[in-house]
């Protein structure tokens, strides 16, 4: 799903529980996955269904390297 948001327009998009591409992506180790998400310009505050931010859900999952490149994107 995360590679359609590659497209024009879509960085933001949602599955049916708010999960965007980039809250799958910061779930994974995928540091190049995050990159490569977070330069199509993605609302870094959005939040899912269950109050989660894709900073939140690194957080939660331990994930220090994409925590500290999501925040250096200015999430908070």
């Amino acid at each position: 799903m995360w590679q359609r948001s590659l497209l024009p327009g879509n960085a933001n998009h949602s599955d049916n529980d708010g999960f965007t591409p980039l809250m799958f992506a910061a779930q994974t180790p995928c540091l190049e996955c995050v990159k490569l998400l977070l330069a199509k310009k993605p609302n870094l505050k959005k939040k899912n269904v269950f109050d989660d931010t894709a900073l939140s859900i690194a957080t939660k999952n331990g994930a220090t390297e994409i925590v500290a490149l999501l925040k250096k994107a200015g999430a908070k």
